[in-house]
């Protein structure tokens, strides 16, 4: 079944929270379906943190409501609300061992000691830490410790589970492993999970669906590939990946696209465009790796072709990033990759040609 089809489990209307006259949360208003993964996007003081502690129950919103499964939140304290919270900073008790700190939220539901046994039990073979269940955390690498987080999360089997930069304290490596061992356990338990990071990369990786945030507000929610390949707003094409931005003026459309001129002379099409009104302004995107570098006597078969000299070459490893300028002063940035053995490479100061096409040229909201 995909998630669509699925029920909503969480609904947030008209969500605020001001502190004096700071909106901390503007006006959020978004559903999480059952089994569903919600990355939570953006950067520092955007609101993601302060919608997710509404959630949680330690932030009390200034206006608007939070339904779980139909009921109201907001009226409950948040040992009643029946989620699970994992931090940043891990929160595990540190005079307790690795079982005693997962048996917690059930020793306080008192439960009986051979149900929690097994409970504990089963929840630390599903996170690989069966074999350190008499350790207390500062035996403990951080990865691990991660891992006795979530496994105390996720041993009453909440309806919901929320997730605060949980990785963020992990180096590069680990966090990749510590996010497909949280997809595993997504897809294992079928718990539907809200996902706080500022890691684009992460957030690409890891979601059903992404909610980015912007100044207390969410500019669009969508899943990864209509994030990446739609973006609406230019905060979402320059937060999530890399683009290129032009401002331009609508100067003909007709059957086959838009066409943009820009403040450096050249005019540029588009497939489509929102509004094709001679003269308006118009923002345009274009994705690094849709752009080609070619030798400058090259004549590419494209839409959109730009004489420039390459300014900046970046190795990075599995591909080679050029920025070019073209005679005006327009800065583009394009991504090659590397798969093709011997491919050109160009150097600074070398005259060349970039090329796209017009369908690879959105039209995004200022």
């Amino acid at each position: 079944m995909k998630h669509n089809d699925k029920q909503t489990l969480l609904k947030i209307s008209g969500l605020q929270k001001h502190y004096g006259s700071t909106a901390a949360i503007a006006d959020v208003s978004l559903e999480l379906r059952e089994g569903e993964l919600l990355t939570f996007l953006g950067p520092s003081g955007s609101g993601k943190t302060t919608v997710l502690m509404s959630i949680a129950g330690f932030v009390q919103p200034t206006a608007g409501s939070i339904d779980l499964a139909g009921k109201p939140l907001l009226p409950l304290e948040p040992y009643q609300r029946d989620i699970g919270m994992v931090f940043q900073s891990y929160a595990l008790f540190p005079h307790m061992t690795v079982a005693k700190n997962v048996a917690y939220p059930l020793s306080i539901r008192r439960m009986p000691k051979a149900q929690i046994e097994e409970k504990v039990a089963r929840v630390l073979e599903l996170v690989g830490l069966p074999q350190h269940a008499n350790r207390l955390p500062s035996e403990l690498s951080g990865g691990q410790q991660q891992r006795v987080a979530l496994a105390r999360a996720i041993v009453f089997e909440p309806r919901l589970l929320l997730m605060d930069e949980p990785l963020a304290a992990l180096d590069k490596k680990l966090r990749a492993k510590m996010q497909m061992e949280i997809m595993r356990l997504h897809r294992e338990l079928g718990v539907s999970i809200i996902y706080v990071t500022h890691d684009q990369e992460e957030a690409l990786v890891m979601s059903d669906r992404i909610a980015v945030f912007n100044h207390g507000r969410i500019d669009q929610i969508g899943t990864p590939s209509e994030l990446y390949d739609a973006p609406k707003t230019r905060f979402v094409a320059d937060f999530i990946g890399e683009s290129n931005l032009f401002d331009g003026k609508i100067q003909a459309s007709g059957a086959d696209g838009v066409w943009c001129a820009l403040p450096c002379g050249a005019t540029i099409r588009l497939a489509e465009a929102n509004s094709v009104r001679k003269d308006e302004s118009i923002v345009v995107a274009v994705r690094p790796e849709r752009i080609r570098v070619h030798h400058a006597s090259h004549e590419p078969e494209c839409e959109n072709v730009l004489p420039a000299v390459v300014s900046e070459v970046a190795y990075l490893g599995q591909a080679r990033k050029y920025l070019v300028r073209t005679s005006t002063g327009t800065e583009i940035v394009a991504l090659e990759q590397l798969a093709v053995q011997g491919q050109r490479t160009f150097e600074i100061g070398e005259p060349v040609v970039v090329s796209w096409r017009a369908s690879d040229t959105r039209e995004v909201n200022s």
